[in-house]
């Protein structure tokens, strides 16, 4: 073989790192492994020699050399220290990959960590929502969670706006220490009452004035009795009847039992030929309830 012959290196210069990773990488997936074991290593030694000296075979031919003797042990100098290399920069890209993984590793721990932080952090404003919501109205009111019901929403819509509540405020202010006392309410409730029996005399007097008088409407004695307190509580305020009759100068009334306003009037007029002074008085009848008659 002769000096001058060099086809071959160029195709020893073409075989790189990555071919020997891929056919060590091919060589590990046919034993189902990823990296080797110790008590693998004088097999993966083996295959390795074996691998290389099948591709010595096919290479030192075409090495530069002064005879076969020597081209075999360039080219296995060659190979030797490919592989070596290779080793090392598939060594460094193993630590690589592997500082990366472990980088991951960190970073998803880190993540599994700050997930549980926000479900946690979730679930405590969660629970200081609900409280807030169910503090302004009950669950009757607002509702539960679900779908088509937001109880947080529904709570929002019932709180007076902050505007509001200042408005209220200056309202309430303009009336605050002008609440009338006791003694001033009292004094305005007996006005109130005097006014009242002024209307009830009023009325009578209205009633009493003429030559022949009139009846006192009814609601008089009704509204007098309710003015001065006297009517029992409970009592059915409610007239069943009026009853007229004719009051003679010494007190007797006479035909009391009557309930025909015109009929009793159209008597007054013939009484008095010998009672002139004889007038027209009334009564509210009141009946209870009947009762078994007793033989």
């Amino acid at each position: 073989m002769t000096a001058e012959y060099r086809p071959g290196l160029r195709g020893v210069e073409r075989l790189n790192a990555k071919s020997v990773a891929d056919a060590e990488a091919t060589h590990l997936r046919r034993h189902g492994l990823s990296e080797w074991p110790e008590t693998m290593a004088p097999q993966r030694e083996t295959e390795s020699v074996a691998a290389r000296k099948r591709i010595a075979d096919l290479l030192w031919y075409s090495v530069p050399s002064s005879d076969d003797t020597e081209a075999k042990s360039i080219t296995a100098d060659l190979l030797d220290n490919l592989i070596a290399a290779t080793r090392d920069e598939s060594a460094a890209e193993l630590a690589a990959v592997r500082a990366e993984r472990d980088e991951a590793r960190k970073l998803n721990a880190a993540l599994d960590r700050s997930l549980d932080d926000v479900i946690k952090d979730r679930d405590e404003y969660h629970e200081v929502a609900d409280k807030l919501a169910y503090a302004v109205a009950p669950e009757e009111v607002i509702g539960e969670h679900s779908s088509m019901n937001c109880p947080w929403d529904n709570a929002l819509d019932l709180i007076t706006p902050m505007a509001e509540v200042d408005r209220l405020r200056d309202d309430l202010a303009k009336y605050a220490g002008q609440e009338p006392t006791v003694a001033e309410e009292m004094a305005e409730l007996a006005r109130r009452l005097d006014d009242v029996h002024h209307v009830c005399d009023e009325a009578e007097h209205n009633s009493l004035r003429w030559e022949h008088p009139l009846p006192v409407p009814e609601w008089v004695a009704v509204v007098r009795e309710a003015a001065d307190g006297m009517r029992p509580p409970g009592e059915d305020r409610r007239a069943d009847a009026i009853q007229y009759g004719i009051r003679i100068p010494d007190g007797s009334v006479l035909n009391g039992t009557v309930t025909d306003l015109v009929e009793q009037q159209e008597r007054l007029v013939r009484y008095r030929d010998c009672y002139p002074e004889a007038v027209l008085v009334q009564r509210t009848v009141r009946h209870g309830a009947w009762t078994e008659a007793t033989s």
